[in-house]
Formats: structure tokens, sequence, C-alpha cells
């Protein structure tokens, strides 16, 4: 049983998969309340899609790849593939979105050890490490620094 949907191309390149194929009730999708297939999609794309997005087709659902990275999504013309060079950059953009709220985490015990002298090179060391994250080679084998006890 084919799940299908309809793969849009945005302005900036990038694929949305937005919409169930219009189905005429052999698929198991479901049976649509339109009538016609150009019916549904005159509906659904009359109020879901904007009109700059470009059809490319239908795919189906099985051979989509994980939705954790659909924003880097790329459609070949057979099929919907995550782009590597945008899943990296968008994994960098994750991890630095990390290690800042590691960073605004650790203000305060580093403001109170700075207060008792006590374990403000631990904190020091820390939050320097955490700094350093986006330094690291390989974004999907980042190795997270210990705050001090």
């Amino acid at each position: 049983m084919r799940h299908l949907r309809r793969v849009y191309q945005r302005p900036d390149g990038g694929i949305a998969v937005v919409l169930p194929a219009w189905d005429d009730g052999n698929s198991g999708f479901g049976k649509t309340d339109h009538e016609t297939e150009a019916a549904f999609y005159e509906w659904a794309v009359t109020l879901n899609i904007p009109a700059e997005w470009i059809n490319k087709g239908d795919v189906d659902v099985a051979t989509l790849p994980a939705r954790e990275f659909r924003q880097c999504w790329r459609y070949d013309g057979a099929q919907v593939k995550v782009d590597a060079a945008l899943e990296t950059v968008e994994r960098w953009r994750r991890i630095r979105t990390e290690r800042d709220t590691r960073l605004a985490a650790s203000d305060g015990p580093m403001l109170r050890a700075n207060e008792t002298g006590m374990q403000v090179q631990a904190w020091l060391a820390y939050r320097q490490a955490l700094r350093d994250v986006p330094l690291q080679p390989d974004p999907k084998a980042i190795v997270w620094p210990v705050p001090p006890q």
C-alpha cells in the first residue's frame, strides 16, 4: 500500500512535502471529499500552497528520509534526499545553539565560584571547553565537556 504526498519546491531550493496526493480510493490512503484530482488540487493549492512553490510530483512516504533534517531535503527528480552539505551546516547550527545554552547555564555557577573563590579555574576551563566545541572535526561525534561538581 502506497501513501503518496505531493512534493513542492520552495524558492530557496528546499522541498516541502505538504499534502497527501489525491486518492481515488484504490491506494489505501482514503478517498478525499473531492470527486476529481483536479478539484482536490485546486482546493489544496488555493488554500495551502504559496503561488511561488513549484509542483514536483508525488512521492511515496516510505521513501522519504528521516524528518530530523527536513529543512535540508532536496528533490533530484526521482526522490527526496537530504543534502549532505546543508545537513552539516544545520548540525553545526544546532551544536552552537546547545553550546550557547550550556554557556548561559554556567553563568550562575561561575559567578558563585568567583564570589567564593572556589573552583574558579574549573569553571573557566569548562566554559573555554564549551567555546571550543565548534572546533571539533565531526558534528556527528561531538564530545561535550562535563561541568565541574
